[in-house]
């Protein structure tokens, strides 16, 4: 495996109406490609934000990100907005399906917004490729009001692995999901690993954390190995509006309605 990402002293505060928190004080962490990375923390430690950060939402105040060995710690945003088409994938807890696309169609999304011009018989082959992966090729025509909340999920964890991006971000993606599909999911994003795609994932829960093949706990604004606390009830997630990064992150996977949209998307899969 090789040097995926890295980030080196990595810190950010927190500025607003109240005094100034820092948030990541000194963060280091490697990803190697192909290798999958779980971090734990409390409610408002920081792990969404340093996604944020690793996911070009946002940039670090100080410290030094490499892609690819690559520096991009100030790359500007018209750059990193091409990055973030070409290299990741997201999987939000919120799924951010577009209401009036079938599965496939809001899968194919990814594709027409990332990917430049594919020919519709390979965009329709990579769309099915990725529902199969996640076990619902056969809602392929259904749309979201349709699904279930776990099904809708794995709609948008085959958006995220269309592309097939170097690196996958999870920030909580199993957090509303039932025990069977939230294992479902978190197996399908680790097989994305044996096809050397990286793998941060963000979660409160041990039992997800441990099928990683690290695990870090985000303490005090720095990264260390976690202790396993197997054995006691870990802390539930605590549903929160989501950051703007998640926010960010739908438009930048999936564009909004448009007439153009809908032109481009009528009859893709009939």
């Amino acid at each position: 495996m090789t040097d995926l990402l890295e980030l080196h002293g990595i810190t950010k505060t927190l500025k607003g109406q109240q005094a100034p928190r820092t948030i990541l004080d000194g963060v280091d962490l490697t990803v190697d490609s192909g290798e999958s990375v779980a971090i734990l923390g409390r409610s408002g430690s920081g792990k969404s934000t340093l996604l944020s950060l690793i996911g070009l939402f946002d940039r670090p105040d100080t410290g030094r990100y490499l892609l690819g060995g690559r520096d991009i710690s100030r790359v500007a945003e018209r750059r990193a907005a091409a990055l973030r088409s070409a290299e990741f994938g997201f999987v939000f807890q919120r799924f951010f399906l577009l209401k009036h696309l079938t599965a496939a169609q809001n899968v194919a999304m990814a594709l027409v917004n990332g990917q430049g011009w594919l020919p519709r018989r390979k965009r329709r082959a990579r769309t099915m490729a990725a529902l199969d992966q996640v076990g619902i090729a056969h809602l392929a025509k259904h749309r979201p009001a349709r699904l279930s909340g776990g099904e809708q999920q794995r709609v948008a964890v085959a958006r995220a692995l269309v592309r097939e991006p170097r690196l996958l971000l999870a920030d909580e993606p199993t957090g509303a999901l039932d025990t069977e599909t939230g294992n479902l999911v978190i197996e399908v994003m680790r097989a994305a690993t044996d096809r050397g795609c990286g793998l941060i994932l963000v979660t409160h829960d041990w039992d997800h954390a441990n099928k990683m093949q690290r695990v870090l706990q985000l303490t005090d604004g720095t990264l260390n190995p976690a202790i396993d606390t197997r054995g006691t009830t870990p802390t539930p997630a605590v549903a929160s509006p989501p950051e703007p990064a998640a926010a960010a992150s739908a438009s930048a996977t999936v564009p909004g309605r448009t007439g153009q949209d809908d032109a481009g998307l009528d009859g893709m899969f009939r």
